[in-house]
């Protein structure tokens, strides 16, 4: 008796650690599925918008200078502030809070190339708020004002919270009066796109 009795003992833990380790099984799939069904919130979606930037008015703006222009011998100035209109998939028509900030510029020369390169800083929103922030750098042709970028996502705020991603620029920056005019094309995510419906 003595001997079954201590058998019962030591196999009573062995059953509990096993029942344990079952009930772990059973719960590892519901978490599973769980997670699974928060990753499929997260999707993938192209970006794609037509903007225009315009300076902000002289004694409402500030102004970086990027140096000499050496096919005009003349300086370079760069207006912090600007303005962007314009229209995107997944915001329409943006908002007043969008906007483009130039953070510092240089000119680089290249060969036959004379290139103005500008870091920048998008706030990219439509009138609900929805919409993302992006940086990145801009070169700009100082021969023809054609222009080229590359930008990150910073920021994303309401249906784009916590998105990633990069946005592409092309486009033509008059080297007269700082006004650009430039299409943008790019991959992000948008991990709240069922919220904010209003």
């Amino acid at each position: 008796m003595n001997l079954l009795r201590k058998a019962v003992y030591l196999l009573l833990p062995v059953l509990i650690f096993m029942a344990c380790e079952k009930d772990e099984s059973i719960i590892d799939p519901v978490n599973l599925k769980a997670s699974m069904a928060d990753s499929e919130e997260i999707k993938m979606v192209p970006f794609k918008g037509n903007f225009v930037s315009v300076p902000l008015a002289p004694e409402m703006n500030e102004f970086v200078s990027c140096g000499i222009n050496p096919l005009t011998d003349e300086p370079v100035i760069g207006a912090l502030f600007n303005d962007l209109f314009g229209n995107a998939t997944h915001l329409g028509v943006l908002g007043p809070e969008s906007s483009l900030t130039a953070l510092g510029c240089s000119i680089i020369e290249e060969e036959d190339m004379v290139f103005l390169d500008v870091d920048l800083e998008m706030i990219i929103k439509n009138k609900k708020g929805d919409g993302i922030k992006i940086s990145g750098k801009s070169l700009i042709s100082l021969i023809d004002g054609s222009a080229t970028g590359t930008f990150v996502i910073k920021e994303g705020y309401r249906k784009f919270e916590g998105a990633t991603g990069e946005v592409h620029t092309k486009g033509f920056f008059n080297l007269k009066n700082g006004v650009a005019d430039f299409s943008g094309d790019g991959i992000v995510t948008q991990p709240n796109r069922n919220k904010h419906d209003d």
